[in-house]
Order: C-alpha cells, then structure tokens, then sequence
C-alpha cells in the first residue's frame, strides 16, 4: 500500500511506502557476530541475494531464550536460531535458541583430537 503525502505549501506530492509490518513468525539462522542487551548481529547466508549477510535483531522484554537464560550467557562465534516478526522493517526477536557454544565445540574437539592420538 502507498500513500500520497501532499506538501500544500510547496504545491508538490510525494508518494510515502509505509514501513513493512510482518505479523506472522520467520525464521534465522546464523553465527552471533555481536551481541548487546538489545540487539543481536548474525551471519546469515542470504539464498536470494547467494551471499552472507550481517542480519540485526531486536532483542526486548519478550525475548524467550532456550538453552541460555538470557542474552549475557550467548557467547560470539555461536550458532543460534531466531523466531521473530517484523515490525516497522525491524525484526524483533521473540524466540534465540543457542544450538551450542563456540568454547564447548573447540573444547570437544580438542578432546577429540588428544584421544585420537593417545
């Protein structure tokens, strides 16, 4: 849907995209490249664009978390999945699930690979 705004005094119309609102829930995964409070910053591979893309969600007061307990506890360099809407072209997180840690993943590997040479 767009608009007409109509500018009287200056006699000139301008045509005014709404922002876009998406109701129902998507879906992210990605890698936390940042993460504050407020927001987290993913990579992401983008299928339309075939690139990786930095995608920014807002985390709020109705952020669920699932394997964390919140969003101090998400550690860079960690995959995770992101159920969200979009609101005004933001995406707002409602649900970051942490599939694991980059700490835990070195950490295990390593363990594998002492065992495989003893």
């Amino acid at each position: 849907m767009l608009l007409l705004s109509i500018n009287a005094t200056a006699g000139s119309s301008v045509l005014v995209q709404p922002p876009e609102t998406i109701t129902q829930t998507q879906d992210g995964v990605g890698t936390v490249l940042s993460i504050l409070s407020t927001k987290i910053v993913l990579e992401e591979y983008d299928y339309e664009q075939d690139q990786i893309v930095n995608v920014t969600y807002v985390i709020n007061d109705q952020t669920q978390f699932e394997n964390v307990n919140s969003s101090k506890e998400i550690q860079l360099k960690t995959d995770v999945d992101i159920t969200f809407i979009v609101v005004n072209g933001k995406r707002i997180s409602k649900t970051i699930s942490v599939e694991g840690n980059a700490t835990d993943d070195h950490d295990a590997s390593l363990r594998g690979n002492k065992s495989s040479r003893d």
